[in-house]
């Protein structure tokens, strides 16, 4: 094999091993995460000698691979089990031995004589360093689970000796054999031949007695800082954390309080709202691992080197401990995890032990704002006090008013706030195309663009065409919104009516959206409210108004009895009908009609007719004696029929032929149906009259369509023009309907003579002389043609066939428009219905009958009413193109600021518009305690202080209620890198305290929601801008590249802010510290004393670091922590060296 090749495949193996031992500490971690799988796990045993040959020259990351790197490392030759005859019977005395460089059997150690690899990174050794043509046979060692630690895992030896496994799942051995690799290989190899020739024999490891190695005393040093930090490898979508950490991480008081060791002397373990302290101690060794020099490593990753990488494994364990909603692997919002932990570092350092219940008070009225605010701010302070709030903490004054008219309450109170989540402007609004439809029959509808909120709702999009037509001139008291209304027209029909609720969002880019202005509310309640003209009205009938055949027989009392009794007359009806659901159906409240209840009594009064006159000719005297009886006594052989009556073959007869009727068959069953007939009548005027006492007090929406039937069909059912929406009395009558709509529709009828300002007769007339009207525009002196007539165009309506459908009909996309299944209204036979009796006049009559109904409860609330045009008379009269003719608005602002060219929004457009009065949602509405009611108030936000350190939100992700689903905005946003000056937004500050800020940290969102990726570029002390991707660092960036319209989370520092960083790194260490992962004495064994890694970055087992302590974040509670851990324990704990390994292996964010 040539060299390169060999180099090669030195690489691969390598990175394989890398890969293996990266797969084995996931497979721990999840098990310690979840307890499950513990079987699954294994450790292999390997020489300490041999491992350490490999790591120098190959499993080391970043080492320079040499040709001969197999021949140099040799075969594995693994630790085998034996027994000495000399340990006698004891199991518990077993020995090991391992071929190599003899040592004594007390000093032989873990981390020194052998060390521990997962069983994946033991697949990839042996494979390639196995003696050719067999297997290093490995001694597998099982994972347990200790007892009363917390499900804490650990190796168990063949000899029963049990190693705890550090909490980040994996040894550190880096610095051990770091340590060992200032002696040469060759020295190791002149070490293994003179050892072995002064003593042959294998290695012994034993679990005897041996005294623990103690650390030399600590020294103070001051470590040196790494320039630009370290890298965090991403764990699996931890891209979020590694963004808000990297930012805060070069946040010069954070960074100080933390490495200074200055935050122990706040820790509040006893916070319920805290952690107990665990998140602040994991972040302050984070930190240590992420900028003390003397941490370093060099690595490579995924085809770059990166000299500094930090795993942050028990911090995210720590965090997913604490906050369930970060644990796991799934996308995260790295603001909303920037919140959550300013917040737990802020109670786990918070100052103040117990706090004081405190009311937030309101400022008074006779109170200043700076007497309002320095009150609210002490009152704060009381609950909560400590270097994160002093250094992140603003004030804002919230000013909120009741909406309600009359009302006037306003609540102002001063809040505090850890950062500014500001909205972008225009990226939440949205234009919207609309045709506003005048109800004056002189103008036209008027095209508007509208600029509406993408949240809004169809009132606030009503009320912003309500501004917009005020402001082109209509007098704001005739356009209300209650006489407003927005629907969706496709295909010249009504496909929705929009309710004011309802969310913009439903309008979409291609619809054609109208808003129809209606008759005022006012008037049709008052018109709603006149005696009705048509005596066919529901509204109107009496009882005597019903028709009735007569009681021409009496039941006996029995019957009549049970017959009364609530609902039984019912049922004894449906007994003598053949359609059993057609009757409940007709006399359904909601589901039947006047007319079918009408004609069901005619038919049942037409048959009892019948059976009266059966009943007659049977009673006629048939002797000459029966003749001399009076009519009276002739009345009273009808009276009191019971059931036993005879039957009367010629009703039996009857009913056989009726369609409707059965078993009826006697007298009885007359009298039966006569009672019955009694009830359905007064059964029928109850529904009237309570149909007239809840339905259409406000009149009913209707829309009306043109269309112009032909007897061709290639032209048959052809729309002529768009919808017309009125709003009509409950009580307006077919022909009042014609009279409106040629008042309504006289622009585009032609007449053949030039309209007047307006015409109307009857009905309109007569509503406006006795005021119910508004009176038009000054109409011109009306001939006598038209005073007999009426107007020209009502003229023409008078001949055009009028058909109706009520609201329940479906209309979808694509499906047929015209319906055949609407009904005739009015006297005029729909087309293509078959020929009435030939009219006397081709013109309607409001005398008759059919055009005396009433249209709002024929055709219901959002009906649509049907001018069917014949043919020829709509190519002569009806004027489509002036019909559909639509105006441009004149002054339209936003058309004219939609041709401007766009500049870039800033960040303070953003805080501009977070300090806009806005109302409240109805999802969180105000309580009034003045209107006693929950109320959508109007909300105001002024900057009161100015924190020294500012967090900038930008609000990039928009839900939507209609669809809950989040867009992303990716518009760009411009900010300064320098000198944001905010002394015209903050309403309070000194001097020497100005709000003029320095950015320094930009946390970024690349991608959509599906699948995006946070980076981070952030300023160094020496002013070069870095890059951070996760573990890759960019130094010497362009600033400019820091300001892209991925910008997400902004940092800003006052300029007053100190940025020194004079400090002291301590250094303190516990009094006594044990070796990592060293065999324990007995006795240590016996009382469950293990030793454990805090550290974010161990691997297996760092000799000199891996102080044990149960205050490590993987065994904490978030309670107050257990007796006996003291602040030097938990000092020592987190200001170790551990190290950091190189690899990250898992997919990124």
């Amino acid at each position: 094999m040539s060299s390169d090749a060999a180099v090669e495949e030195g690489q691969s193996v390598a990175r394989a091993y890398q890969a293996a031992a990266e797969a084995d500490t996931m497979e721990v971690m999840n098990v310690q995460s979840t307890n499950e799988g513990l079987h699954e796990l294994a450790y292999y045993i390997v020489p300490g000698v041999w491992y350490r040959k490999a790591w120098c020259l190959l499993l080391k990351p970043g080492v320079d691979i040499s040709a001969d790197w197999r021949e140099q490392i040799g075969p594995l030759e693994p630790v085998q089990p034996w027994w000495d005859e000399s340990c006698g019977e004891d199991p518990n005395e077993m020995r090991w031995k391992c071929h190599g460089p003899s040592r004594q059997p007390s000093t032989a150690e873990h981390g020194d004589c052998y060390y521990f690899v997962g069983k994946n990174a033991w697949g990839v050794l042996e494979n390639k360093f196995a003696k050719s043509g067999g297997s290093a046979h490995g001694v597998n060692c099982r994972v347990i689970s200790l007892p009363s630690q917390d499900s804490r895992l650990a190796v168990e030896t063949p000899d029963g000796e049990k190693i705890p496994i550090p909490g980040s799942g994996r040894f550190a051995y880096e610095k051990s054999l770091e340590k060992n690799a200032a002696n040469t290989v060759e020295d190791e190899d002149e070490q293994m031949n003179a050892e072995s020739n002064t003593q042959e024999g294998p290695i012994l490891m034993s679990s005897a007695p041996q005294s623990p190695k103690r650390d030399p005393p600590a020294q103070e040093v001051t470590p040196s800082m790494r320039e630009y930090g370290s890298g965090l490898a991403n764990l699996g979508n931890t891209c979020f954390m590694s963004a808000t950490i990297q930012c805060l991480g070069h946040t010069h008081h954070v960074l100080k309080y933390f490495l200074s060791g200055s935050f122990m002397n706040d820790l509040n373990r006893d916070n319920p709202l805290g952690t107990g302290g665990d998140l602040a101690i994991e972040f302050a060794k984070l930190l240590r691992e992420i900028w003390l020099q003397n941490n370093a490593i060099s690595s490579s990753h995924l085809g770059y080197v990166s000299n500094n990488v930090v795993y942050p494994r028990s911090f995210k364990m720590t965090v997913g401990k604490h906050a369930e909603q970060f644990s796991g692997y799934d996308q995260h919002d790295t603001q909303e995890f920037a919140t959550y932990l300013l917040d737990a570092l802020h109670e786990d350092t918070n100052r103040v032990s117990k706090k004081p219940y405190i009311e937030k008070p309101e400022q008074g009225e006779n109170e200043t704002d700076e007497e309002a605010a320095d009150k609210a701010w002490e009152l704060h302070l009381q609950r909560e006090n400590s270097k994160i709030l002093e250094q992140f903490m603003g004030q804002v004054k919230s000013r909120v008013k009741c909406c309600e008219e009359g009302c006037g309450r306003v609540s102002t109170t001063f809040d505090p706030f850890m950062y500014l989540s500001v909205p972008i402007p225009g990226s939440s609004d949205r234009q919207i195309k609309v045709t506003f439809v005048p109800i004056d029959p002189e103008k036209r509808p008027v095209k508007l663009t509208l600029m509406i909120p993408k949240d809004a709702v169809m009132g606030d999009l009503l009320e912003k065409c309500r501004e917009r037509m005020i402001a082109l001139g209509m007098d704001s008291a005739e356009l209300l919104l209650e006489d407003m209304v927005a629907v969706d027209v496709w295909n010249n029909e009504i496909y929705s009516w929009y309710d004011n609720k309802v969310e913009v969002e439903q309008i979409k880019e291609n619809d054609d959206t109208f808003i129809y202005q209606l008759r005022p509310l006012s008037e049709v309640r008052k018109l709603s409210k006149t005696i009705p003209i048509s005596k066919r009205s529901e509204d109107v009938f009496e009882l005597s108004d019903l028709p009735s055949s007569g009681r021409k027989h009496q039941l006996d009392i029995a019957t009549l009895s049970r017959l009364n009794h609530g609902d039984a007359w019912s049922k004894d009806l449906a007994n003598y009908l053949r359609n059993h659901l057609a009757y409940l159906n007709t006399f359904n409240p909601s589901k039947g009609t006047t007319e079918a209840r009408l004609r069901f009594l005619n038919n049942l009064n037409a048959f009892l007719k019948q059976c009266h006159e059966i009943i007659e000719k049977k009673a006629e005297p048939e002797t000459q004696s029966e003749e001399t009886e009076t009519t009276t006594q002739r009345r009273h052989s009808f009276l009191k029929k019971g059931p036993n009556e005879d039957p009367i073959q010629e009703i039996i007869d009857l009913t056989e032929n009726s369609t409707v009727f059965e078993n009826v068959a006697s007298k009885y069953d007359v009298a039966v149906l006569e009672f019955c007939s009694s009830k359905l009548r007064e059964e029928t005027l109850n529904i009237i009259q309570q149909k007239k006492k809840k339905d259409l007090p406000d009149g009913a929406l209707v829309q009306v369509r043109s269309k112009c039937y032909s007897s061709y069909a290639s032209s048959r059912d052809t729309s002529l023009a768009g919808p017309l929406v009125l709003r009509i009395p409950s009580n307006m009558t077919v022909y009042g309907l014609r009279e409106e709509l040629a008042y309504r529709m006289r622009r585009s009828i032609r007449t053949g003579r030039e309209a007047s300002a307006g015409e109307a007769t009857s009905e309109m007339d007569a509503q406006r002389a006795t005021g119910l009207l508004s009176p038009p525009e000054a109409r011109v002196e009306q001939n006598g043609f038209d005073s007999a007539f009426g107007s020209p165009e009502l003229m023409k309506l008078r001949q055009v066939p009028l058909c109706y459908e009520r609201s329940n009909k479906k209309v979808s996309y694509g499906a047929s428009r015209y319906s055949t299944a609407s009904s005739q209204l009015g006297s005029l036979a729909k087309p293509g219905a078959p020929a009435p009796e030939k009219r006397s006049s081709p013109l309607v009559s409001p005398s008759e009958e059919e055009e005396k109904e009433e249209v709002a409860h024929l055709v219901g609330e959002k009906g649509t009413v049907l001018l069917e045009w014949p043919g020829d008379l709509a190519d002569e009269c009806f004027d489509t193109i002036e019909y559909n003719s639509v105006e441009e608005a004149r002054d339209n602002e936003d058309v004219v600021n939609a041709h401007k060219p766009k500049q870039a929004t800033t960040v303070l457009d953003c805080i501009d518009k977070y300090c806009q009065m806005e109302q409240l949602e109805e999802t969180e509405m105000w309580y009034c305690n003045k209107c006693k009611k929950h109320v959508r108030a109007w909300k105001q936000f002024h900057l009161y202080r100015a924190p020294p350190i500012l967090i900038i939100h930008l609000k990039r992700f928009h839900f939507s209620a209609t669809t809950h689903r989040r867009n992303k905005i990716e518009e760009f946003i411009d900010f300064p890198l320098e000198g944001l000056d905010l002394s015209e937004h903050f309403m309070n500050w000194k001097e020497e305290e100005k709000p003029i800020y320095d950015c320094y940290g930009v946390s970024n969102h690349y991608g959509g929601l599906g699948g995006g990726h946070y980076t981070a570029h952030a300023l160094h002390d020496n002013g070069v801008w870095c890059y951070y991707d996760d573990t890759r660092i960019t130094s010497n960036v362009d600033p400019k590249e820091a300001v892209t319209k991925a910008a997400y989370v902004l940092y800003y520092r006052r300029r007053d802010v100190p940025t020194d960083m004079d400090f002291s790194i301590s250094t303190e260490t516990p009094e006594e510290r044990r070796p990592p992962a060293i065999i324990l004495e007995n006795s240590d064994r016996m009382n469950g004393h293990f030793e454990r890694s805090g550290s974010n970055i161990a691997l297996i087992g760092d000799e000199d670091n891996m102080d044990i302590d149960n205050t490590d974040a993987a065994s904490r509670s978030t309670s107050p922590m257990s007796e006996g851990h003291d602040d030097d324990i938990i000092k020592s704990t987190f200001f170790g060296d551990d190290l950091p390994d190189d690899q990250d292996q898992l997919p990124r964010q």
